[in-house]
């Protein structure tokens, strides 16, 4: 399989501060994970060529960014890191793609998250992705999966039982990641309880 992902060497960053420019999504190198591996395997290596010119094309705008990002695997990612204020993910340079040979297109892998990144830092996400996220959600087939995921999250998470749902998943795997991470806590409620008051208080949300 290919993964992909936006580089920012610190030489790269030099380079680019020395010319003028600023580092953003536009100025960094797309570019695979575990390249030398992919070069030798024939269909690897054309699954990274296509990735790679699709992205290309999207920066160049000859496509539009649901004709190379899966619409509704991007716009549901964006909107959830959004709705717990994990929005870490979405610094251009933290994103990871998988390339899906069978649709043809980049799918957002989760990496890098926390839950208490919107209770310890003020960022926005307007702030910290340089244009990434807002760019790709100007694509109306990607907006209306965003849209409806944050409604219906929202709303799950003041009115349903999603809450409850996630402590059940949490619970099963933290006898197992305690083993290893021996000062792991175990407060997924609190902070998903802190979540809900966000939005109650933030946006006073009725559904």
């Amino acid at each position: 399989f290919v993964l992909c992902c936006l580089q920012t060497s610190d030489q790269q960053q030099l380079q680019i501060a020395a010319s003028g420019r600023a580092v953003t999504y536009r100025t960094a190198m797309f570019d695979t994970l575990n390249t030398r591996k992919i070069n030798q395997n024939l269909q690897l290596r054309e699954y990274k060529v296509i990735a790679k010119g699709k992205f290309r094309a999207y920066l160049e705008g000859r496509v539009k960014a649901s004709e190379v990002f899966d619409a509704k695997l991007i716009g549901s990612y964006i909107a959830i890191s959004e709705i717990f204020g994990a929005i870490h993910p979405l610094i251009f340079h933290n994103f990871l793609f998988y390339y899906n040979p069978e649709s043809g297109l980049l799918e957002p892998i989760a990496y890098d998250a926390n839950l208490h990144q919107r209770y310890a830092h003020s960022s926005k996400i307007a702030t910290i992705t340089d244009g990434f996220v807002e760019e790709l959600l100007y694509d109306p087939e990607i907006f209306k999966y965003y849209s409806s995921t944050i409604f219906e999250l929202s709303n799950d998470l003041l009115e349903g039982d999603l809450i409850n749902q996630l402590i059940e998943v949490e619970n099963s795997w933290y006898k197992f990641l305690i083993k290893e991470f021996w000062l792991l806590e175990n407060r997924c409620r609190r902070f998903f309880n802190q979540t809900k008051k966000f939005f109650r208080k933030k946006f006073r949300i009725t559904f």
